[in-house]
């Protein structure tokens, strides 16, 4: 775990309100949002974040905000517990995928998140301007529907499980084009064999339990691999 460690010292060399517990394998403390005009600290928050052992290839670092500026409520995007819901899990990947440090994180991700949440709070912003998705699964099926380019929820399901699988080039596109996959969306589902099978396994559940997907033919499907 040096890389890991190494990760955090750097980006610490910076961010040096925050500390790293070695024996937890945590990082931990305060995380300024700063005028970049006037370098006046306009607010602080107090983080705990750890690291999943997906990261930094499959998933980003877990941070719990427990200084509790920000409501625990959906639309602010933080649950019961203090942790931010930044993303949603195939954007997540994406992001991963594409390569991520702990700088980066800090910088690009959630560095806007929380100063978003500081200008809410204020009365500055209503809304998230670099955008956001809905809470629940209906940010899980906006991120999908971007993904596949699909509205349809029963195609992005039989999407979600041709990639479960191998050997489907040859097999008619989920889309509904009449192509065979290796001439459609091969470059979707080719991604998506990266991705953590029980994390594509827990998001098709989620559509089966909250789309309310009833169709004989998608059940059986579904029941058949999961």
């Amino acid at each position: 775990m040096s890389w890991l460690l190494n990760d955090v010292q750097e980006a610490l060399k910076i961010y040096d309100k925050l500390t790293v517990n070695r024996e937890k394998g945590t990082v931990s403390g305060g995380f300024d949002i700063i005028n970049p005009y006037t370098n006046e600290v306009l607010d602080t928050f107090t983080l705990l974040i750890t690291f999943p052992k997906e990261y930094p290839n499959q998933c980003l670092p877990i941070v719990k905000e427990v200084s509790h500026k920000i409501p625990r409520t959906p639309d602010r995007h933080v649950y019961s517990d203090g942790r931010l819901c930044i993303t949603t899990p195939i954007k997540e990947f994406l992001i991963c995928k594409a390569g991520i440090t702990l700088i980066q994180f800090l910088e690009d991700i959630l560095r806007p998140f929380l100063a978003t949440q500081m200008a809410i709070s204020i009365g500055w912003l209503n809304s998230f301007p670099q955008g956001e998705y809905s809470h629940g699964f209906e940010g899980i099926y906006q991120s999908y529907s971007e993904f596949f380019n699909l509205k349809d929820v029963d195609k992005i399901v039989v999407g979600l499980q041709m990639a479960l699988n191998r050997n489907q080039r040859n097999k008619h596109c989920f889309c509904g084009s009449g192509k065979k996959l290796k001439k459609c969306h091969i470059n979707q589902i080719s991604t998506l064999h990266g991705m953590s099978k029980s994390q594509i396994e827990s998001d098709l559940k989620h559509f089966i339990l909250k789309a309310n997907i009833d169709k004989p033919e998608i059940q059986k499907i579904l029941k058949a691999e999961i």
